[in-house]
Order: C-alpha cells, then structure tokens, then sequence
C-alpha cells in the first residue's frame, strides 16, 4: 500500500509519492472521481495540486475528500493547493494596476493573450477554458473539509521542498488532518 500518494500528478510525478492522475503520465491511471482503491488507514500524506478545482462541487469533490479521510492514517495529512480566487475577487474593485492583474501581467503564460480585461482575466481563473468546475476560497475549502471529517485545518505558507515553483504565486495551499484514534475507541475494541 502506498505511504504517499499524489493525486491529479498529470505528468508532474513527486518522487517518493504513488503518482495518480485520469490520464497516462504517472504511476497510476484512476478515475478518482469513483474512489481510492487503497486499504483504509494506510497512508500518511495525500498531496495534490491545483486538481480540485477539476471536480464537480460539492460531488464528488466531497466524495474524494471522505475517500482521503479513509485512506489516510489516523493523524495523517492531506495537503493541496488550488487557484486563490480571493485574491483576484479582492482586487478587481482596486482596478487594472492591483497586485492579481500586473501579477497576470508578468506571469503571461496564466493565461491567454486575448486577457487583456479585469473581467477577462477573472472569468479565465474561474473557467479555464471549461477546465475548471469550481472556484474556491479557504472558507470553502474549510467547511468541505469540516464536513468531510477532517480537522486541524489550515492555510499554509509554500513549502518549496513539496510545492511546484509555478505554484508559488496564486495558489491557496491548505493542510488537513485526519484526527487520531481516541484513546477510548482503543479500549473499546
């Protein structure tokens, strides 16, 4: 069984990692929209980027983050980032020269040449020429989460030993964790 597993890798595969991804490229091929075929408790850190926003909302993106939930060891992690769309909400009303658009501006390989509008760029976050199902702010992803069992969640800084360099700029990162096994639970059993 795997200890690490990245999911939605497309052909950026982390060494150390089981890579998985829809299409050929990585470790593993997998729709994971039907699942993890992994054995509960196995893992210790599942690690994703910029993938989520790929999925349905709330299904089954709630659907995987309960498949993590189960994957993962008592204690483990899931750690993933998606596209911040807070930050290019927040700056659109600071007009053309705000931080997201000169950002847009000097990374012109976000998106495509015909963004030249505020709006233009802001619908492309949310599209992604039909790539993209779902925007998400940390409120979301807190209260998927929450929901799906997860605690101990949280925004985190780049790591650059785990993150891609390319997601550096514009990435909302977040951790969870599973919770542990109570101590009473191990009496009970």
């Amino acid at each position: 069984m795997p200890r690490k597993i990245n999911l939605g890798s497309g052909s950026v595969c982390k060494r150390g990692y089981l890579n998985v991804d829809l299409f050929p490229g990585g470790d593993l091929t997998l729709d994971l929209r039907r699942g993890l075929p992994f054995e509960s408790d196995c893992c210790e850190m599942i690690f994703s980027e910029h993938f989520f926003e790929h999925l349905e909302y709330p299904e089954p993106v709630c659907f995987l983050l309960r498949e993590c939930l189960r994957v993962l060891r008592p204690g483990g992690v899931l750690r993933f980032s998606v596209p911040d769309t807070e930050w290019p909400l927040h700056d659109y009303r600071d007009g053309p020269e705000a931080p997201y658009f000169l950002s847009c501006k000097e990374n012109s390989w976000w998106h495509p040449s015909y963004c030249t509008t505020r709006l233009e760029h802001i619908n492309f976050h949310f599209c992604q020429n039909g790539e993209h199902r779902f925007a998400y702010d940390e409120e979301t992803l807190s209260k998927v989460l929450d929901l799906a069992g997860f605690n101990d969640i949280k925004r985190v800084d780049f790591d650059p030993e785990l993150d891609s360099e390319h997601r550096r700029v514009a990435s909302l990162l977040i951790s969870a964790r599973k919770p542990p096994i109570k101590a009473s639970t191990l009496f009970e059993q």
